[in-house]
């Protein structure tokens, strides 16, 4: 499955409570895409979370939201 992301594009998802939460797209394959929602002083206490191919659906492209 080819990935529909690419690198530093801004997404948002929602929780299961409705929140929304925006991040950029931090790493793309076609088994899976990590978005980073929190960086750190150091890339090391970056969190980012994994979206398989299955939640993509779940990601939806955004205008700037970083600081």
């Amino acid at each position: 499955m080819n990935c529909p992301f690419a690198k530093d594009l801004e997404v948002y998802f929602e929780d299961p409570s409705g929140n929304r939460t925006y991040g950029f797209i931090e790493y793309v394959s076609d088994v899976y895409v990590t978005v980073c929602i929190n960086q750190g002083e150091h890339r090391v206490n970056d969190t980012c979370i994994l979206f398989y191919p299955n939640q993509w659906d779940k990601l939806t492209p955004t205008t700037s939201k970083r600081k």
